[in-house]
């Protein structure tokens, strides 16, 4: 896939990006994090314009084990901020202000969600009124999430439920290694088409960087982490030679891509990465325009746009296929 250049965006005092969801074809949502106070704020992106927002709902970008990241979302042309387990953020347009929703976290007197969950960044995508949110429980998982608990949403009644939680089997996973904890597979992204529960895994291994990774997958679930298809499987990466090889994946909005990124750029990708399809099972090449750096990023996709991070200049730019 050949993409041209729409539109490029250079704003100023950006140093990281934690995440992009499409309100409608032609518009997207950053969060954002600022050079120099580590405050967080959106950013909004259309062919024709950028808009800076500032944010006074979270707390100063501390990016610990121990900390709930907030995960942003989006949801019939509004959009919304989940700051932890207790409470989010939901603005019904551009212009107005967050409504505060309490979350509620009980089921028949009982607790749903595990002691102390820790929510973690990957947007979650879904075509209802459930939302599969990824999070980490125990110190021991670093900073990956392993489970995905499911957030119901009434924003007539301007209500939220956590409804369940769960996690992958491993023994759907034949290069599954339980270490001494026994944790289950990473859950990199999650995407929910009805009942059904799509997840990219990024294995079993929280030493990426030093070891690479064992195995990477997508696969459908039912809510119970039960794998019902898998749809992409690399097998043994450790069994190929010596590389470290590894893919990070993110579910597109449109439900139609996973966005495949690799971890290092000494295997067959050459650090460059490619689109998954969801309906072929095929794996898409991406070409970017001249002029977009060493490692520009797809971070999302909606309609005939893809929205593409730089991360050289830490700019933003809309492409469409040519």
């Amino acid at each position: 896939m050949k993409l041209e250049l729409v539109k490029k965006y250079e704003p100023d005092n950006i140093d990281s990006h934690w995440g992009c969801v499409v309100l409608n074809e032609e518009t997207t949502v950053s969060l954002v994090r600022a050079k120099d106070s580590g405050n967080y704020s959106l950013l909004f992106f259309t062919p024709e314009a950028m808009r800076l927002l500032q944010i006074d709902c979270l707390d100063t970008f501390s990016e610990t084990y121990m900390n709930d990241n907030p995960v942003l979302f989006s949801k019939n042309g509004g959009f919304g901020i989940i700051k932890n387990q207790n409470e989010l953020f939901f603005y019904h347009s551009i212009d107005s202000n967050p409504e505060k929703i309490e979350i509620e976290n009980k089921k028949l007197f009982q607790q749903v969600l595990p002691p102390k969950p820790r929510l973690r960044y990957p947007n979650p995508i879904s075509n209802n009124d459930v939302l599969p949110v990824c999070f980490q429980h125990t110190f021991f998982e670093g900073n990956s999430s392993r489970y995905v608990a499911f957030l119901n949403l009434n924003m007539e009644k301007h209500k939220a439920q956590w409804e369940s939680w769960t996690n992958l089997d491993e023994k759907n996973f034949p290069f599954h290694r339980q270490g001494s904890f026994e944790d289950p597979p990473v859950i990199d992204s999650v995407m929910l088409i009805n009942d059904d529960v799509y997840v990219f895994t990024s294995g079993d291994s929280t030493s990426v960087n030093k070891w690479g990774m064992r195995y990477y997958g997508i696969v459908k679930t039912t809510k119970q982490g039960k794998v019902i298809d898998t749809l992409l499987d690399s097998g043994n990466l450790h069994m190929i030679d010596q590389k470290k090889r590894g893919v990070n994946g993110v579910f597109s909005s449109s439900q139609k891509y996973v966005i495949l990124t690799p971890v290092f750029q000494s295997d067959e990708w050459k650090g460059k990465q490619k689109l998954f399809s969801v309906e072929t099972k095929g794996l898409i090449d991406i070409e970017f325009p001249r002029g977009f750096g060493k490692y520009p990023r797809i971070i999302q996709h909606s309609g005939k746009y893809f929205w593409v991070y730089l991360w050289d200049t830490r700019h933003f730019a809309i492409c469409q296929e040519k």
